[in-house]
C-alpha cells in the first residue's frame, strides 16, 4: 500500500483532507476576504454617498487594500512552496483574486462625486483678464471632465473638475530662458480675478514663493482663497503670490474684482510651476470636500467663442501643452 493510500485509509485524516478542501487554506481564505473588502469599497464609492468618508476611502482605501493583497500574496507563495503540489485549483483562484485586486487598486480612477450630473447653477467666468503682452496667452494645462485632458481628476477628489492655468508664449513655453526663478515664469504675478460673486470664508497667506518644481513645506495649496459662491458651494483659488491677497475673511466680492496675484507657493505634483489652480467643492476645508461640476460663461477658446462650457487641457507624449488657449470674451 502506498503512503497516499495509507493516508486515505485513515478516516480521521480523510475527514481533515475534505474539510481543508472545502474550507481552503488560511491564506486562500484571507485572499477571498481581501477581494470582498475591495469589492465592498468599489460598491460603496459607486453609490456616491456624500460627506468626507468617501474621500477618505478613495484616498487611503486602495493603498491599504493593495498592500494587504501583496502581504497575502507573499504568504500564499511561501505556504504553497512548502506544501506541494504548488498548483492547486483553490490556490490558482486565490492568486488570481489577489493579482486582480493589486492591478485594479493601483490604477487611478476619477473620484465618483456625489454631485456628478448636478452642476452648479452659478454663472462662473474665467478668473483672468486681458493685458498680456503680444504672443502670450492663458493656456489650460489641466481641465475638463476626462482623464485625458485633466490629470487632476485622477488624483484629487476635491479637484475632480478643477482647472490649472498657465501663461504660454507663441512657442508654447511658460517661462523666459532657462532660469529656475519663479519670476521668470510668464504666469507669475498675473492678476487673479473673482470668477463669481461671493463671500470670502478663508484667506490663507504667508507661504513663501518657492523655487518651481521643488516640494515646499507647509500648506500644499500655498496661499489661497476660499469663496462661498452659493449655499454649500465653495470656490478655491490656490498657489497665490505671497502678500498679494487683497481681501479678508468676511468680505463680499463681486465678479471681476482683483483678489490676488499668481504665485509659486505650495506644491503641485501635476503642475510644478507657477500657475493658478481653481476648483469648486461642497465644503470649505481643503481636500475634504467633494467636487462639484461647473461651467464657465462667455470666453474664447482657441479662437472660438464659447457661451457656456468647461475649458479643457492636456499634454502630449512629448510634453507639449495642448490644452485650450483661453481669454475672456470681449464685452458687448
Amino acid at each position: 500500500m502506498s503512503a497516499e493510500d495509507a493516508q486515505r485509509a485513515d478516516p480521521r485524516r480523510e475527514l481533515e483532507r475534505r474539510i481543508l478542501a472545502w474550507r481552503g487554506e488560511p491564506w486562500t481564505r484571507a485572499a477571498l476576504l481581501v477581494l470582498a473588502l475591495f469589492a465592498g469599497m468599489l460598491l460603496y464609492l459607486g453609490l456616491r454617498p456624500g460627506g468626507a468618508w468617501p474621500i477618505r476611502v478613495y484616498r487611503f482605501g486602495p493603498f491599504w487594500i493593495s498592500s494587504s493583497a501583496l502581504v497575502v500574496l507573499a504568504w500564499g507563495v511561501v505556504h504553497s512552496l512548502r506544501r506541494r503540489p504548488f498548483v492547486r485549483p483553490e490556490r490558482v483562484r486565490a492568486f488570481a483574486a489577489l493579482v486582480l485586486v493589486v492591478g485594479v487598486a493601483s490604477y487611478p480612477i476619477p473620484f465618483p462625486s456625489a454631485h456628478e450630473g448636478h452642476p452648479s447653477r452659478v454663472a462662473f467666468h474665467l478668473p483672468i483678464g486681458g493685458g498680456l503682452p503680444d504672443g502670450q496667452q492663458w493656456t489650460v494645462l489641466w481641465g475638463g471632465d476626462s482623464a485625458a485632458t485633466n490629470r487632476l481628476s485622477m488624483i484629487y477628489a476635491d479637484r475632480r473638475y478643477g482647472l490649472d492655468l498657465v501663461v504660454t508664449d507663441a512657442e508654447g513655453r511658460t517661462r523666459r530662458g532657462r532660469s529656475e526663478g519663479a519670476e521668470d515664469f510668464l504666469a507669475f504675478d498675473q492678476p487673479v480675478l473673482a470668477p463669481a460673486d461671493g463671500r470670502v470664508v478663508r484667506a490663507h497667506d504667508g507661504e513663501a514663493d518657492g523655487v518651481p518644481g521643488r516640494r515646499a513645506e507647509g500648506e500644499p495649496l500655498g496661499n489661497h482663497l476660499v469663496i462661498e459662491v452659493a449655499e454649500g458651494e465653495f470656490l478655491f483659488l490656490a498657489h497665490l503670490k505671497q502678500g498679494s491677497i487683497r481681501v479678508q475673511v468676511g468680505d463680499a466680492v463681486e465678479r471681476g474684482r482683483e483678489l490676488a496675484r499668481v504665485g509659486s507657493s505650495g506644491y503641485s505634483p501635476v503642475t510644478p510651476e507657477p500657475h493658478l489652480a481653481l476648483h469648486l467643492q461642497d465644503g470649505p476645508e481643503p481636500r475634504w470636500g467633494q467636487a462639484i461640476p461647473w461651467r464657465f460663461r462667455d470666453y474664447v477658446a482657441d479662437g472660438k467663442a464659447i457661451e457656456l462650457g468647461l475649458p479643457t487641457g492636456g499634454m502630449d507624449a512629448a510634453g507639449r501643452k495642448i490644452g485650450q488657449r483661453v481669454r475672456p470674451a470681449p464685452a458687448h
